[in-house]
């Protein structure tokens, strides 16, 4: 029957461990499907920034890597300026995985085939050549919009790199999106944005399913602090964080001069490596994300690009932390301002709502448990991969 085929998920990264924000994205359709008793096959792409580590998997996880090379080339980059192709995209295809992508098709009959994510999508007419089966695709963000945004705040070469990438870009991921059967968007704002550039595809918005098992960590935290926490290889991330440093903390610590910020990430620049500011201390890489952010206050989240959503806010939340962020970094959560997070899209104004947060504990504590309870019923991981299954189906 249709039903008991499996599912082949295409990675553009191991989803294990859970390191980032789209590691823990791309496990929960894992996870939910396993809950539904099907079985999944993984085929993930490795890099030197995301290498697969086969050992210590979860019970049940059949996952197999192939090493790609995603470092940045000035030479092929130099000579895909005289091409139409987004280099983005070039460097995620690999005869290596295509070769690994077409054993797995000739070998095994498939009930869909999850594409995670834009970048993974040049392989579709392998897929097609190999396998009757639907192809859905699961874009993160609107990639293109996000260099689009960068390039507005660029100045410069970088600005008309950036345009020029963002134009590619969105070319090709309009292309690539009408090839599929199914496109499943994270977030309503996205699926909006999808139609209006023309991808003509069936469209669907499936959030990210939460996992009990994320429950919050049982240490008592230290109040009040505030930390942040991502990876800083990602330009909206590391944007955020600079206007964060130089916009908003001296505000905040103005008002608070015995608060500490504690700052968290992987792939850490070595100028914030460095950083020698009063009451900041960087972290770098933590060993274990839950257990850091069960051990601070509050969760800041500067957000000024980027689209989808953020999943670090999602497992903040679920971890029960009060968290203040912008208005796009809370896109695609269907929460209540000052309920279950707060926002502010002023530096004035993140100041003064982490300066109320980290005085007011009582208060920050019932937002935290309201952010949890948002999380467990709204993005509950059951009910989303039933939405999934059904779509698929």
């Amino acid at each position: 029957m249709e039903t008991e085929k499996p599912v082949l998920m295409l990675c553009p990264k191991p989803l294990y461990p859970l390191r980032d924000g789209g590691c823990v994205a791309m496990y929960a359709v894992w996870h939910g499907l396993r809950l539904y008793n099907r079985e999944v096959d993984i085929l993930t792409a490795a890099s030197y920034k995301h290498p697969f580590e086969p050992n210590d998997l979860p019970a049940g996880m059949r996952i197999a890597g192939v090493e790609i090379d995603l470092k940045l080339r000035l030479w092929r980059a130099f000579k895909n300026l005289f091409s139409r192709r987004s280099y983005i995209l070039e460097r995620f295809y690999s005869d290596g995985l295509a070769d690994r992508l077409r054993e797995k098709l000739q070998e095994n009959d498939y009930a869909w085939i999850q594409i995670e994510s834009l970048f993974m999508a040049p392989y579709i007419p392998l897929i097609r050549a190999y396998s009757p089966a639907k192809i859905v695709v699961r874009p993160a963000n609107v990639e293109s919009e996000i260099w689009s945004r960068l390039a507005r705040k660029a100045c410069g070469l970088k600005r008309w790199y950036y345009k020029l990438l963002a134009k590619r870009l969105e070319r090709e991921e309009i292309a690539w999106l009408n090839r599929a059967d199914l496109v499943l968007p994270l977030t309503d704002r996205d699926t909006a944005t999808f139609r209006r550039l023309g991808v003509v595809a069936p469209l669907h918005t499936l959030s990210v399913g939460m996992a009990d098992t994320l429950a919050p960590v049982e240490v008592e935290p230290e109040y009040p602090s505030i930390f942040y926490i991502g990876a800083l290889n990602w330009l909206p991330n590391i944007e955020g964080i600079d206007w964060f440093l130089k916009k908003v903390w001296p505000h905040i610590h103005r008002r608070c001069p015995d608060l500490t910020f504690y700052l968290a990430g992987r792939y850490m620049p070595s100028r914030l490596r460095n950083l020698r500011m009063d009451k900041v201390v960087v972290m770098g890489e933590v060993e274990d994300a839950k257990t850091f952010m069960a051990s601070k206050g509050v969760m800041v989240v500067p957000v000024l690009s980027g689209s989808g959503i953020r999943i670090k806010i999602m497992e903040g939340m679920v971890a029960g932390r009060p968290i203040v962020t912008t208005t796009m970094g809370a896109e695609g959560l269907d929460y209540t301002p000052g309920q279950d997070l707060w926002i502010a899209d002023t530096e004035e104004a993140f100041a003064e709502a982490v300066e109320y947060a980290v005085t007011h504990r009582e208060e920050a504590e019932a937002v935290g448990e309201s952010g949890r309870r948002l999380m467990l019923e709204h993005h509950n991981i059951e009910k989303i991969t039933a939405q999934l299954i059904e779509y698929c189906r």
